[in-house]
């Protein structure tokens, strides 16, 4: 299927006077490679789009992919990509405070067992002493 990716490029160069040989050690890509690509003799590479992407962050790739639209963006491809990040983050925060609710939760029976664990060990203690305590006076007196 052919497109005409190589004609917006090559309109997006002449429009913002890019030097080709510049870009080409930009993107460390072979000057002669970005020419045939412009041109059209070669079907331009996903790894070179994304490059030149890169580069010129503002260039729409709407317009760029079908025609549709405006040259430029007003607002950076990246920035997009940083929504992205932002929302894994806030993803990652959200499973970081479930966890740490579940370890509260969890902390909570810890701690509710421990007091039991305590207040059964105080009665032992307290029937332990009640024996040795009767047991022992019955020897002092007797």
């Amino acid at each position: 299927m052919k497109t005409f990716v190589h004609l917006r490029l090559k309109q997006y160069i002449e429009q913002h006077d890019i030097v080709v040989e510049k870009v080409a050690q930009r993107m460390q890509v072979n000057k002669g490679s970005l020419y045939n690509y412009f041109n059209g003799k070669t079907e331009i590479k996903l790894s070179v789009l994304e490059k030149f992407i890169k580069i010129y962050p503002t260039i729409n790739i709407i317009w760029l992919m079908s025609g549709v639209g405006q040259m430029d963006n007003e607002v950076d491809n990246f920035a997009r990509e940083d929504n992205d990040k932002y929302d894994n983050l806030c993803k990652k925060c959200e499973e970081y405070k479930n966890i740490i609710e579940d370890y509260r939760s969890h902390n909570k029976l810890l701690q509710q067992n421990l007091e039991n664990c305590r207040v059964n060990l105080e009665k032992a203690l307290k029937e332990l002493r009640e024996f040795r305590g009767d047991d022992s006076e019955k020897r002092k007196v007797g």
